[in-house]
């Protein structure tokens, strides 16, 4: 007896179930991919909010009085928590430091000013970029000293372009 030429049924089942298994194979290494990237990218935005989060706790633990705006996202810091534009390493000079929330080229950056308040001679005020990603800073006294002017402890919330939210309570 002579064969036709072609496919029998059972070579077409298998080939078809080898093409759904590869499939499956390059579904799950592409989903896997995303997921990692997904996670490496909220760990560095994490990263630097912790960086950010420092930075404000520096100028706190050094001020004397503190004004916010939570409708401007700014937060205002007077104190010797002045930082040495050239070495970035802290001068104790006394300062006016101001926290914004700024929108740059499609990305929220918050950027630290710093003003000098105890030389008439001073230098133009310094900027820097603390974080990208930060749609909104705050800082929220919880309580008060009757004698002191500044808080005693305070709320630090930093909301970034996401909706993601970093906290953290300060005691002075």
């Amino acid at each position: 007896m002579r064969r036709r030429p072609g496919f029998t049924l059972i070579e077409l089942l298998v080939a078809t179930v080898l093409s759904v298994v590869l499939t499956a194979g390059v579904l799950m290494v592409a989903a896997s991919l995303a997921r990692d990237s997904r996670w490496l990218r909220d760990r560095g935005n994490h990263a630097s909010f912790d960086g950010a989060m420092a930075m404000i706790r520096h100028d706190l633990g050094n001020a004397m009085s503190l004004e916010t705006d939570v409708e401007s996202h700014w937060v205002e810091i007077v104190g010797h928590g002045a930082i040495d534009p050239a070495t970035l390493r802290p001068s104790g000079r006394l300062c006016r430091v101001r926290y914004l929330c700024r929108n740059e080229q499609r990305e929220a950056l918050l950027v630290r000013t710093q003003y000098l308040l105890d030389d008439a001679g001073a230098p133009e005020p310094w900027s820097s970029t603390v974080c990208s990603g930060v749609s909104q800073v705050s800082i929220k006294p919880l309580a008060v000293d009757a004698v002191d002017t500044m808080p005693t402890w305070v709320e630090i919330r930093l909301v970034g372009d996401h909706g993601q939210a970093r906290e953290s309570e300060l005691l002075r």
